[in-house]
């Protein structure tokens, strides 16, 4: 007879710890993070080559610049508090639920496989 897992065998090995979303989070931050700079750069080429000295293009492009600095310190938070984490007994979460939690798939595979050479394994 052959030795399958029950239904609960299956969702254990579905269970992320609190150091895993919390890795996850830390990779999608820094790919919005990246993400913003390069637009960031984008405008900024794009300022300076037709616009000149414009002060509303100038401020916006601030705003870019602030938005960037506050992904990079989301991110700094989690990676401070990821290792002293833990979900309560019975909270912790599945990844089948962060995959129905999120509307781009790709993010979470993008934190994948950016995570994939430190210590998560997501999906």
């Amino acid at each position: 007879m052959e030795d399958r897992p029950c239904p609960s065998d299956k969702e254990d090995s579905d269970q992320l710890s609190a150091r895993q979303v919390l890795e996850t989070l830390s990779s999608l931050t820094l790919q919005i993070q990246t993400l913003t700079e390069d637009v960031e750069n984008a405008v900024l080429a794009s300022i300076c080559s037709c616009a000149g000295e414009d002060v509303d293009a100038i401020e916006n492009l601030q705003k870019l610049d602030v938005l960037r600095q506050s992904v990079g310190d989301a991110r700094g938070l989690i990676n401070l508090v990821a290792p002293r984490v833990e979900w309560l007994p019975g909270q912790s979460v599945r990844s089948s639920e962060l995959r129905e939690a999120v509307d781009m798939l790709q993010s979470l595979s993008d934190a994948h496989h950016a995570a994939s050479t430190g210590e998560i394994v997501l999906l």
